[in-house]
């Protein structure tokens, strides 16, 4: 909705001018051609710069020129996931929008990788998860409780544990 892509149902949605939010999809398409291609994607980055996203991504093992198949059927999902993450990293904007981005991708590099975006400095990142660790939740500048499709609360990590709501309920459940 924040990218005008669904329609609102019913309140009020600001949507967000799409020639300055980068994003990063739960699922990447792979094309069947080079690393470097399918970072670029019409948008020439010097390789300087696709090496550091890579980088950014713990692909540093791959070569910019190695070929990679349609969808990324020989590669494994994280590394396509990974890729997909590095891709936009190349292109990014003033917003970056991240939904459920580290689904495919083992703990400690989910880990790694989230901490990476949110210690970017230049944008505003826009987080969609179900599951954090408390150490990651910390950084977070804001933090947005939905429920039934509304915002219950909002606050820092500390703010909302010491409130004792619906993310202190859900912390404690276990569902963060």
């Amino acid at each position: 909705m924040i990218l005008g892509y669904y329609p609102v149902q019913k309140g009020n949605v600001s949507v967000l001018d799409s020639k300055n939010v980068s994003m990063i999809h739960q699922e990447s398409h792979i094309f069947d051609d080079t690393i470097r291609n399918n970072l670029n994607m019409e948008l020439v980055q010097t390789d300087e710069t696709l090496l550091k996203c890579m980088e950014f991504v713990d692909l540093q093992e791959f070569k910019l020129d190695q070929n990679i198949c349609e969808d990324g059927s020989n590669l494994s999902g994280g590394q396509v996931q990974r890729i997909g993450i590095a891709r936009t990293i190349a292109h990014l904007k003033e917003v970056l929008l991240c939904d459920e981005i580290t689904a495919s991708l083992d703990a400690q590099t989910a880990i790694e990788i989230e901490n990476r975006i949110l210690d970017l400095k230049e944008e505003t990142v826009l987080y969609v998860t179900h599951k954090y660790l408390d150490e990651t939740l910390k950084k977070f500048d804001c933090i947005l409780v939905f429920k039934q499709g509304r915002i219950v609360e909002q606050g820092s990590f500390e703010e909302l544990m010491k409130n004792k709501g619906d993310f202190f309920s859900l912390k404690n459940k276990g569902c963060i």
